[in-house]
C-alpha cells in the first residue's frame, strides 16, 4: 500500500511538472508569436514610408514612432485615411493609432518595451533625429518582450531601410 501511495504521488507530481512546462511552453510560442507579427507590420511600414516623425510623443525618448505613407492606394497623396500611422508601446502592450482611430488600439501584448534608433544613407547614426528627419534612411527596431511574470525577457532587434521617393 506505502509503494502504491509512493508511485501515485510520483505520477500525479510529474503530470503537474508537465502541465505547468506546457503552459510556459505555450505563453513562450504566444509572445515570439506576438513579437514577431509587430515587427512583420513595422518592417513592412517604415519600408514603404515617405516620412517619419521619430519622437511623435515629444518626450525626448524614441519609444514611439509615426510613420506615414502613400499605401491606401498609392496616389501621390496622404490624405487617405490610414496612411499616417503611430505605434507607441505603454503598459506591456503595443498600440498603433490611424487619424480614424477615436484612441491607441492594442496591437500586440506582451511587449515591455519598444525602441527606435536611426542613421542616414550611410548607415550613420543621426546625431538629432527629430531636427534630421529628414536625413533618416535606416530605421533600427528593438523590442523587447517577456511570456510571463518571472521568466526572461525575450529582446528582437532589426535594422530596416526606409525606400527612398
Amino acid at each position: 500500500m506505502a509503494v502504491m501511495i509512493v508511485v501515485l504521488s510520483l505520477t500525479v507530481e510529474t503530470i503537474i511538472q508537465l502541465q505547468r512546462n506546457y503552459t510556459a511552453q505555450t505563453r513562450l510560442i504566444e509572445t515570439q508569436y506576438n513579437a514577431r507579427a509587430a515587427m512583420d507590420m513595422m518592417t513592412r511600414l517604415i519600408r514603404t514610408a515617405q516620412s517619419i516623425d521619430p519622437d511623435p510623443d515629444g518626450n525626448g525618448v524614441f519609444d514611439s514612432i509615426m510613420i506615414q505613407g502613400d499605401w491606401n492606394p498609392f496616389n501621390g497623396s496622404f490624405d487617405d485615411p490610414y496612411e499616417t500611422m503611430t505605434l507607441t508601446t505603454n503598459g506591456g502592450i503595443l498600440f498603433k493609432q490611424e487619424p480614424l482611430d477615436p484612441g491607441p488600439v492594442p496591437f500586440a501584448d506582451r511587449i515591455q518595451s519598444t525602441t527606435f534608433t536611426y542613421s542616414d544613407t550611410n548607415d550613420v547614426p543621426l546625431a538629432d533625429p527629430i531636427a534630421q528627419a529628414s536625413e533618416i534612411a535606416v530605421v533600427r527596431v528593438a523590442l523587447v518582450t517577456t511570456s510571463a511574470p518571472n521568466s526572461p525577457a525575450m529582446a528582437l532587434q532589426l535594422a530596416v531601410s526606409m525606400r527612398m521617393r
